[in-house]
């Protein structure tokens, strides 16, 4: 919309438009399909995967060489320091999926985005602005945990989900009011959120855990199942 209360940008660089939501989620979305056009992996240069093995002892870098993803950083970063814009869920998960297309195609040893990183980084910075993820912003960063083989990360967001589940029952039984505003929480889990969990224990041999949650998933359905007869 037009912000016709800012005269002064309006004296100096004439009508001042103010972003608002889903005009972010729209930027984000352009920069994700303009890494899905470039369907070729990037791969690293000699140069690049010299300066690669030269940081294995020290800290990685966490730069990301893709450019849509260093975009979409610095346009959070403009829009969470704006008084006048209120984000909401869906930018964040357009945001992520700019890291998703950015994973797949930056993926080699001395060139790689850190999607995983990434995606965390996008949770953080949610729960810092106080606006919840749904179920599916969620399954999209255990995706990105599934992608890196980073199993740890993705059950530990599982089980803060599964926790949050429950605290969410009990409130409910109780009488509590849950989900209030400005109140940061994680979503329950559904077969979407479980399936890269899995995966990513599969990827990374752990398959104890892996086995650990589908038997997991069978005790919550005969549950539901008990308490609906």
């Amino acid at each position: 919309y037009i912000d016709k209360n800012n005269t002064d940008n309006q004296q100096e660089n004439g009508i001042h438009i103010q972003i608002d939501e889903f005009t972010a989620s729209t930027l984000m979305t352009i920069l994700s399909e303009s890494i899905a056009s470039d369907a070729i992996p990037h791969q690293p240069t000699t140069s690049q995967i010299d300066d690669s093995n030269k940081n294995k002892k020290s800290s990685s870098s966490k730069v990301s060489p893709c450019w849509q993803w260093r975009e979409a950083e610095s346009i959070l970063d403009d829009l969470e320091k704006m008084q006048t814009i209120k984000l909401n869920n869906h930018v964040y998960a357009a945001a992520l999926k700019v890291n998703e297309q950015a994973s797949d195609l930056y993926r080699y040893p001395g060139n790689r985005h850190l999607g995983a990183y990434a995606a965390m980084s996008i949770l953080e910075r949610m729960k810092k602005q106080g606006i919840s993820p749904d179920v599916v912003t969620c399954s999209a960063v255990m995706s990105a945990f599934d992608k890196s083989k980073q199993w740890k990360a993705a059950l530990a967001l599982l089980k803060s989900m599964e926790k949050a589940a429950e605290v969410d029952v009990e409130s409910k039984e109780s009488g509590m009011k849950t989900n209030s505003i400005g109140v940061w929480q994680l979503p329950p889990p559904n077969e979407y959120t479980y399936a890269p969990v899995i995966s990513s224990c599969a990827r990374c041999n752990q398959y104890d855990e892996a086995i650990e949650i589908l038997d997991r998933i069978r005790r919550n359905t005969d549950k539901e199942m008990t308490s609906n007869k």
